[in-house]
Parts: structure tokens; sequence; C-alpha cells
């Protein structure tokens, strides 16, 4: 128990979430591969195979500013590497924020394990366009998929905020283990 202690405390420390760290390796073991790209992150399986990607794009003009934050425009997965791809996604972009205008079950429940589980991700609360909670306009941003989900307590939403990461810690993993090719 102790040394399981430790070893979560060494990943913490680098910056990696210990689900995220068994993901590298899981993909590691099946010969996986992840390719960056200016807009997105795809994953490809052993045989070259795309298996899942998340693309993103700056915040359209009728979606408000959002702090600067890239808005997540499509995401897809298999085999349970979401998480993984969402990781990389955040450290790549900076600051990213849920698609605005509608997000899927499983996407939400990863938005809402970052939001509330993982002490590694900066949560950013973002604002309406109608500037419910303060007076700039530079964290404005649609709300359309947290009131969809959570209607007049929006702000309760994990899909009301942008999120952001220290560093690029899982990306460094993967270029030290060879695993990304950034195109």
């Amino acid at each position: 128990m102790k040394l399981l202690r430790e070893y979560i405390r060494q990943l913490l420390k680098e910056g990696i979430h210990p689900n995220i760290s068994n993901m590298i390796k899981r993909a590691k073991k099946e010969g996986r591969r992840l390719e960056l790209h200016d807009d997105g992150v795809m994953m490809r399986n052993a045989d070259g195979l795309m298996t899942g990607h998340i693309n993103w794009f700056p915040p359209r003009s009728s979606f408000g500013k959002c702090s600067g934050a890239k808005v997540v425009g499509y995401s897809e997965s298999e085999a349970g590497y979401g998480p993984l791809l969402y990781d990389i996604a955040i450290e790549a972009t900076g600051g990213l924020a849920p698609d605005r205008r509608g997000v899927s079950p499983d996407a939400t429940s990863v938005w809402s394990f970052y939001e509330t589980e993982r002490p590694d991700i900066k949560v950013s609360q973002l604002d309406d366009l109608n500037n419910k909670l303060t007076s700039t306009d530079a964290d404005n941003c649609l709300q359309a998929s947290a009131i969809w989900l959570r209607a007049e307590d929006w702000l309760d939403s994990p899909l009301s905020k942008a999120y952001s990461k220290q560093g690029t810690p899982v990306i460094d993993r993967l270029r030290e283990w060879e695993m990304i090719d950034e195109k």
C-alpha cells in the first residue's frame, strides 16, 4: 500500500493523473500512436486505423470570446481512451472548453471528473453572452450545452467552464516514449 501511495504521489508530482498514466501504458502495449495537429489530436491503433480523435477551434464570434479557450468541435473515442485524448487536447490548446452546442453523456462525465476529481486541472467559470456574472466580454461564452444539461442551474454544469493545465506532462511523456507524431 505504501508503494502504491508513493507511485501516485510521483505521478501527480509529474502532473500526470494515475488513470491517464495507465492509459498511456495500455496504449503503448497495444501499439497505439497519437498524432497532434494544430486543430486536433488523433489516436490510431497498431494497424494504423483511427480509433479516436478530438478537434478544436478558436471560439466563433457567435460563441463569445470564451476567455481565449479553444472549443471542442467534435470528439469520439473507442476503448476508453477519451480522457487521454482530452488531456492531450487541454495541454495542446492551453485552455479548452466543451462543445458549446451539445455534449454526449460520456463526454459530460469526463468534464465532470475534470471539474471535481482532477487537482492538476484548472477550472475557470465562463460567463454567458449576456454578462450574467461579470461586466467584461472576455469571459462571455455561449452556454447552450450547459443550459440544456442544467437549465437555470447552468453555472453548476461542468460544461459552463474552461479547463487548462500547467505545462504539458502528458504530451512530454508521449514524446519521451515516442508515441506521438506532431504534424
